[in-house]
């Protein structure tokens, strides 16, 4: 129970620490729907620490049940837009990164029948922490959304900027 409760802990500070750095660098103009995401995840986040308290009560079960959904089909909404946004460097760590939580998270919810329910919370938390730290760490970065991420080799000497560090993207929603 105690190393369940060590992951939760981590896994909450990593997401409010991820919202922050997302809101911060306003990397929400990029792909606002990742922003709801985050909001869910650490809403939950609050909530599960006040049912803690409470013993989780019954209500709480059908919450996490809702909410898990909610976060999945945001999830894969996110990536649809990020693929469609792929030029955009933000938008790219996201597919690398949530598209990896995603895939990890479904896989060992769906391929974990057959481990015991401790082992396959510890994998999925797993799942959770490595892609997100790997966003943590590239959102961190001092204006990412700004660098050029590909230079084509036929302008090996000019700054590339993309769709993404376009100031007029920056008004607009792109």
């Amino acid at each position: 129970m105690n190393k369940i409760l060590g992951f939760w802990i981590a896994s909450s500070i990593i997401l409010f620490l991820l919202s922050l750095v997302y809101f911060q660098h306003q990397l929400h103009r990029k792909n606002a729907l990742f922003a709801w995401w985050l909001c869910i995840g650490v809403s939950m986040q609050v909530i599960s620490a006040y049912g803690l308290a409470l013993g989780y009560p019954r209500w709480m079960y059908r919450l996490w049940t809702l909410a898990d959904g909610v976060s999945y089909g945001l999830a894969i909404a996110v990536l649809v837009v990020a693929f469609t946004r792929r030029t955009c460097p933000v938008n790219q760590t996201l597919l690398y990164g949530l598209g990896a939580m995603v895939a990890f998270n479904l896989l060992v919810r769906l391929g974990g029948e057959h481990l015991s329910e401790g082992l396959q919370s510890w994998l999925v938390n797993i799942a959770f922490f490595g892609p997100a730290i790997f966003l943590l760490i590239v959102f961190s970065s001092i204006r990412m959304d700004r660098l050029p991420l590909n230079i084509p080799p036929e302008r090996p000497r000019t700054t590339l900027t993309t769709p993404c560090a376009n100031p007029a993207s920056l008004s607009g929603s792109s």
